[in-house]
């Protein structure tokens, strides 16, 4: 949940500091801020659960419920993996919705430089180590996601 907050309310409530008192804040332009922070929505709920997966041994001796406590770390690793590759694959969504203009394409090519990386926290995932390297990688793809967003589809007609 805090992952939703993050990724998507943050954005909508700039936005709505932004056009206040120029444009009225519409459902069309929370469901299309929405679709647009998706990507980031996912991978920051993927690094959320890996959280909670490397955390996993803890929560269950303090009686903490996470999704990865009802999963176990093998399904909660595979819904790990299908997040991010759904978070770094979704901006092709965003550009077929007309939601953006191609350049955004180009953060979809994160995908295999980043899997590679990653790979060391699907093996062995430990807070300590390999969390932080994921939390690492995975950064990169919000800057550059956010970066050709603000500066590349603002300025390609």
């Amino acid at each position: 949940m805090v992952s939703f907050f993050i990724s998507y309310f943050i954005m909508l409530v700039s936005i709505y500091v932004t056009i206040y008192g120029t444009y009225p804040l519409t459902w069309n332009l929370a469901l299309t801020t929405l679709i647009r922070c998706l990507p980031l929505t996912l991978i920051f709920y993927a690094l959320q659960l890996a959280n909670n997966t490397c955390d996993l041994h803890e929560d269950l001796n303090n009686g903490r419920h996470t999704l990865a406590s009802y999963t176990g770390k093998k399904y909660a690793l595979k819904i790990i993996k299908t997040l991010i590759i759904a978070g770094l694959l979704f901006p092709i969504i965003v550009v077929l919705f007309g939601l953006a203009k191609w350049p955004l394409i180009f953060s979809c090519f994160l995908l295999p430089i980043l899997w590679q990386k990653l790979k060391q926290f699907f093996e062995h995932p430990d807070k300590q180590t390999t969390y932080l390297q994921m939390i690492k990688y995975l950064s990169i793809f919000f800057i550059t996601y956010i970066a050709i967003y603000t500066v590349l589809v603002e300025t390609v007609k």
